[in-house]
């Protein structure tokens, strides 16, 4: 059984709206992390520089180097009320997994050849 979303009061700010910068006609302004500000001395907002752990340089890996860490840690949140509804990494993850194991089951993941190898891809 599924263990209930954490549910908490405190404020957690993780972006903020770029102030410099005109938004495209049709769309907002761009959001940007909070802790820009630390990186500002090496890089701009417009060059999306990273700085990879070492043996994190994927997608998956950057997600289960933060599962190792902080199972518990609160992840996903949706506004209810004037209080939040958290998601824990694991679950998040967990989540993810049935996901995809039922889009997996369905089907819906082409083979996809290239340099040799079959991939499943999905994505636009």
């Amino acid at each position: 059984m599924e263990a209930a979303p954490q549910q908490t009061n405190h404020k957690f700010l993780y972006g903020k709206f770029r102030e410099d910068k005109r938004p495209e006609d049709g769309f907002s302004k761009e959001l940007i992390s909070c802790d820009y500000h630390k990186y500002a001395s090496v890089t701009t907002m417009d060059e999306l520089n990273t700085w990879p752990f070492k043996g994190v340089d994927t997608l998956p890996k950057a997600i289960y180097r933060l599962l190792d860490r902080t199972p518990n840690q609160n992840y996903f949140g949706t506004k209810v009320g004037a209080a939040y509804q958290w998601m824990t990494v694991k679950e998040v993850i967990e989540r993810a997994k049935l996901i995809a194991a039922g889009i997996a089951a369905l089907d819906m993941i082409p083979d996809v050849e290239a340099e040799g190898t079959t991939y499943k891809f999905l994505g636009i």
